[in-house]
């Protein structure tokens, strides 16, 4: 009996713990599924669709698995990443790293290593984003990881080109060859590493193997069936041909660079496109073929503004779309009312029969004193609307204005870094390939190199000073404070002295400076070329998180209601500048005794 009993008892222990591990490993089943999941939507760069996968997955997390929370540790950083919000990332990542030193090796070693290093890259601190990418290597060798030996190679390469320094780069990427594993499908970090390349081999002047590589480049994009990188690599390869003089093989390029785009709407495709046309009407220009060379200059800079039009008609069809919707609500509701009215009425009128003379004048009165304050309400709902479309009308002027402005200034840095980053280079490659002419030929060398010598230094000047003007590059360096005590200095002289005041502004988002910036040069402008001043003076502040601007002259002044609302001076395109940063603009002008600006704009975090 006693045995009988305890064989049951133990056939239950038995079950019970069977049942406990199944469930155990069904937890550990969905737990992985949601992991998976998590990883495509992040992959697919669908950060709503992860963060509610990842919230289910915080739910399985039990206090006793660290691994299962570094795992979703990693997870929403990468979310955060997608959001473009690298500070919240970096966090996790840090905290989530910190905890790995504790644990026996996992993969998450170097996915964590790897994605600090490329947010320290972004913030372009390189010694840090080194050090992380190193410590990723030294994981992926032990686990011989080749996917990830050879990504982290890539990023150190690239990060040793952006420090110019490439000798090293180019020993990293060949490293990426090396490692890069045969079999692995996606063929996208060879097609990389091959364009990186490009830019090694142009820089020790090889451009033979500069070619080579756009080659294997070209293949790889060619075998991946991937059109938009296709086209990149074609226009590099046309650039590249254009810069060894190769103009027909640069144009080849170029024509299947266009050929591939042709069908293509997408704005990166378009924007291929555009400089592929610019480029192309280079090489005709080259070629002396200024008529083709033009067309194709006309046609580039037409895709230029139809891009920008496309946005610009977007942006006023949406806020069309919308203010249509309202009225034609606002017209039921109307139309309800005097339906309803109408009703009234009918009953109404159909019991005036029945009333007594008097009552009937009476309710006549009445009814005509209702009418009165109907239409008066209707009269007050039409100047309503008006006023309501009139502030929005004003609002869509500043938003194109606005848009116009911006689109400007982008152009403006766009030009300004292709003038200094490209040309300037190009003209300084120019250079010294020259000295070096001139050291080799020494006293045999004709007159024609020094003249050549003197006409380089001179364009690059010119090519310099153009870049300067487009965009202060003592604003991008050093700042606002710096860039402004700058202009007060390059614009003060024997009839008129600037003074400046702007101690404790400190560094701002760059392009708020910028709008800043070109705010205070243009009024700066208008001192000059219209106040007969002598003395003028820009005081900058900060106060509670705002930034106040104060600009005096006593100049002869100005009817500042004439000037301001005729658009005169571009001070309405300053207002509405001002407007859309949340800021305050007053000016104040008296005759003959001066000007005074005030402007308090909210400093952007």
């Amino acid at each position: 009996m006693v045995k009988g009993t305890l064989l049951h008892l133990l056939c239950a222990l038995l079950f019970l713990n069977v049942c406990g591990v199944q469930a155990q490993n069904e937890t550990i089943s969905k737990k992985e599924k949601l992991l998976v999941s998590i990883e495509k939507q992040i992959a697919a760069e669908e950060p709503e669709s992860a963060q509610l996968l990842l919230d289910k997955a915080v739910a399985l997390k039990s206090s006793d698995n660290d691994l299962f929370a570094i795992d979703l540790n990693y997870y929403q950083a990468k979310i955060f990443i997608l959001n473009e919000d690298d500070e919240k990332a970096l966090a996790l990542l840090l905290d989530g790293y910190s905890k790995l030193e504790h644990l026996k090796p996992t993969g998450f070693d170097v996915k964590y290593a790897e994605a600090i290093g490329r947010i320290f890259g972004r913030a372009k601190n390189y010694t840090k984003s080194l050090k992380y990418f190193n410590e990723g290597v030294n994981y992926s060798l032990k686990s011989s990881d080749s996917v990830y030996i050879s990504s982290l190679y890539l990023n150190i390469g690239s990060i040793y080109q952006n420090l110019k320094q490439m000798d090293s780069a180019e020993i990293h990427y060949k490293k990426v060859l090396e490692y890069h594993p045969k079999s692995l499908t996606s063929e996208e970090t060879l097609a990389t590493v091959y364009v990186n390349l490009i830019g090694v081999s142009i820089s020790k002047g090889d451009f033979v193997l500069a070619e080579e590589y756009g080659n294997k480049s070209i293949e790889l994009h060619e075998k991946r069936k991937d059109t938009l990188k296709l086209a990149g690599a074609l226009a590099n390869m046309g650039s590249l041909n254009m810069y060894t003089q190769n103009l027909e093989s640069s144009k080849e390029y170029y024509i299947k660079t266009l050929d591939l785009l042709t069908d293509r709407a997408d704005l990166k495709s378009r924007e291929i496109n555009v400089i592929a046309l610019d480029n192309l009407s280079q090489v005709f220009y080259l070629q002396e073929d200024y008529k083709t060379g033009y067309d194709y200059l006309f046609e580039s800079v037409e895709y230029s503004q139809k891009l920008m039009d496309e946005n610009l008609s977007n942006k006023i069809t949406e806020i069309e779309a919308k203010y249509n919707v309202e009225q034609k609500e606002k017209d039921a509701k109307i139309e309800k009312q005097k339906r309803k009215i109408a009703e009234i009425l009918l009953y109404v009128f159909g019991g005036i029969t029945l009333i007594l003379l008097v009552i009937i004048w009476l309710f006549v009165r009445a009814n005509r004193f209702k009418k009165q304050k109907a239409n008066l309400e209707l009269l007050q709902e039409k100047m309503k609307k008006d006023r309501e479309l009139e502030i929005i009308q004003n609002e869509a002027q500043i938003k194109i204005l606005n848009a116009t402005l911006d689109g400007k200034e982008a152009e403006r840095r766009h030009i300004a870094e292709i003038l200094h980053d490209n040309v300037s280079t190009l003209l300084s490659s120019a250079n010294m390939h020259l000295y070096a002419v001139k050291t080799e030929l020494k006293s045999d060398a004709p007159d024609e190199v020094s003249k050549i010598e003197m006409i380089i230094s001179e364009a690059s000047g010119k090519i310099r000073d153009l870049s300067h003007k487009l965009i202060s590059s003592v604003l991008l360096k050093f700042g606002l404070a710096t860039a402004t005590e700058d202009l007060c200095e390059k614009y003060s002289n024997s009839q008129l002295v600037f003074n400046c005041d702007s101690k404790g502004i400190r560094r701002y988002n760059q392009s708020f400076e910028i709008k800043i910036h070109n705010i205070n040069e243009e009024l700066i402008n208008n001192i000059l070329k219209h106040s007969n001043a002598n003395m003028a003076s820009i005081d900058l502040a900060e106060v509670n998180n705002k930034l106040k601007i104060q600009i005096i002259d006593n100049g002869v002044g100005f009817d500042v209601d004439r000037v301001v609302y005729k658009d005169g001076l571009g001070l309405s395109q300053i207002k509405a500048r001002i407007k859309m940063m949340r800021g305050s603009f007053e000016i104040k002008s008296y005759h003959n005794t001066g000007t005074q600006v005030n402007m308090e704009i909210p400093i952007p975090d």
